[in-house]
């Protein structure tokens, strides 16, 4: 990826903006700065031509950072797979806004249901 560009759809975050996440992910001084995973979605669940699809991934994605974690998170939608679905990158900051520690990522699993219901 060439430095300026974005394959994000849409992305979401408990600050401002990516510049601002990437600095407090700095701030800390830990040796690990951040966690990510990912979020995938099967293409018979979200259609990726369609944004109202694309703002629901983005919000689910933001959803499961706030509920997993009370970090600052950033969470960029991509529609380009090769497999042609939806998913997110969901990043979370090494450090916890209320005990200012995060001891890793607790397993966390949420059905279709669950997610087409939110």
């Amino acid at each position: 990826r060439r430095r300026g560009t974005s394959r994000a759809a849409a992305l979401s975050s408990s600050v401002d903006n990516p510049d601002q996440f990437i600095a407090r992910c700095e701030d800390h001084g830990r040796k690990v700065e951040l966690y990510s995973y990912t979020q995938n979605f099967s293409p018979d669940e979200f259609d990726v031509n369609n944004p109202d699809d694309v703002k629901r991934v983005n919000g689910l994605g933001r959803m499961l950072a706030e509920d997993m974690h009370s970090a600052d998170y950033l969470v960029v939608t991509h529609v380009d797979s090769k497999g042609g679905h939806l998913h997110n990158h969901v990043y979370i900051c090494n450090n916890d806004n209320i005990t200012a520690a995060l001891k890793g990522l607790a397993k966390y699993q949420i059905t279709q249901a669950e997610a087409k219901s939110a």
